[in-house]
């Protein structure tokens, strides 16, 4: 069963925690190489880490960690599991990038914590 979700990278494409090389050139759609998958009970370990909903994406990887804004992208995968609140798969497919709308609609579900000065 092919399960959809959100994976933030920075500005030039790279891992928005953990830095490194671009994971690649922003085209799309980009089958992202596997990597192993650890199934076991850490919330934090290999794999390529994605988001069910997009507020959790920005909770986790921030709006500008580094100065300049994350993109966002929508992501497919066949393998995954759920550890805290973020899934890890030993591959991703980069499907597309999001709309303004989906952004939009993201940083006001993220910004409903802020109460009346969201």
């Amino acid at each position: 069963m092919t399960m959809q979700g959100y994976k933030l990278f920075t500005h030039d494409f790279r891992p928005p925690i953990q830095g490194g090389e671009p994971a690649f050139d922003g085209s799309t759609p980009f089958t992202l190489p596997k990597v192993e998958l650890d199934t076991g009970d850490k919330e934090c370990s290999n794999g390529w880490n994605f988001t069910e909903d997009l507020a959790t994406g920005f909770k986790i990887a921030g709006l500008w960690r580094t100065g300049r804004p994350n993109t966002v992208f929508i992501v497919e995968t066949e393998d995954w599991i759920k550890r805290g609140d973020k899934y890890r798969a030993g591959q991703l497919t980069i499907v597309r990038p999001c709309s303004e709308t989906e952004i939009e609609n993201g940083i006001e579900k993220f910004s409903k914590v802020f109460g009346e000065f969201a």
